[in-house]
């Protein structure tokens, strides 16, 4: 059988001959993927969808452009992001601070009968708001505190009620200077004041240690009144929607009326929407 083999030198002359051929056109491609990286625009189709054969990585030019893309998209949508997580923050503890309190109305009512009157002492006069701390510390521990897990009390004349609905030249302060404040296992503050034998306030601030607060946003307020012999949590306002918006950021501590303070208007709202913040409302978060 006879074999063809090629000569000694023949094998070498083909390698030779393979391997130069094998590298020009190498020389060739390089110098096609150079060229049309030249011509290359970085346009938006360009960049999300050329793919040259033979790259490996983005380009910095390519790199950058994106960043600034999403750097672009990240600050049109991150603060309104953070403003519906904040809303849905304060609705859930609003609803969670609606729901203490009126368990402890209800169990007060239990203990103490229906439709029952603030009477703590002989000085205390039951158809006269008695504007004192002691006053309303007295009602609070006697009817309402048992029913709350309180981690701290607040000291008289706290500065707890320096918010902008509360401040040193407002009229709201001689309201709240006698209040009885304390802080609740879930951080919230709450503020009682009796108005009379069959009236009370609740201030809630979702905020305590936080300075410069604002009402609607970390101020709230929940008035208690009775009605027909039973106490309920009452939002009850004869008032334009209108007027309620306006008062609301008003800079009138007392928008509507001397007996409503402007977290009792913004609270207001809510409740009216089913304890969800409504779109109009005139807050920022």
């Amino acid at each position: 059988m006879c074999h063809l083999l090629p000569h000694r030198g023949e094998g070498n002359e083909l390698l030779k001959h393979g391997g130069q051929s094998d590298v020009h056109e190498m020389l060739k491609q390089v110098q096609h993927d150079m060229f049309n990286f030249l011509k290359r625009t970085y346009s938006l189709i360009n960049l999300f969808t050329y793919s040259p054969r033979k790259s490996a990585a983005f380009t910095l030019a390519e790199v950058l452009i994106t960043l600034g893309i999403i750097g672009v998209v990240a600050a049109m949508t991150m603060p309104v992001l953070i403003g519906n997580y904040r809303k849905n923050v304060v609705e859930n503890q609003l609803k969670t601070v609606y729901s203490l309190i009126s368990n402890a109305v209800r169990m007060a009512e239990i203990d103490n009968g229906e439709g029952f009157m603030f009477a703590v002492g002989e000085e205390f006069d039951n158809d006269k708001n008695n504007n004192s701390f002691e006053q309303s510390e007295a009602v609070f521990n006697a009817y309402f505190r048992r029913y709350f897990k309180i981690i701290k009390d607040y000291p008289k004349n706290n500065d707890i009620f320096l918010s902008r609905g509360f401040t040193k030249n407002s009229t709201a302060t001689d309201e709240t200077n006698y209040a009885k404040c304390v802080q609740l296992a879930n951080g919230i503050a709450l503020c009682f004041f009796p108005k009379g034998g069959n009236r009370g306030q609740f201030i809630v601030y979702l905020n305590p240690d936080k300075k410069n607060k604002i009402d609607g946003r970390d101020v709230f307020a929940f008035r208690l009144s009775r009605d027909r012999g039973a106490f309920f949590l009452s939002q009850n306002l004869d008032v334009s929607r209108e007027k309620l918006i306006e008062g609301c950021v008003s800079s009138d501590p007392h928008p509507i009326s001397t007996d409503l303070l402007r977290p009792d208007v913004c609270t207001f709202l809510i409740m009216q929407n089913n304890f969800e913040i409504p779109d109009d409302y005139p807050v920022s978060f």
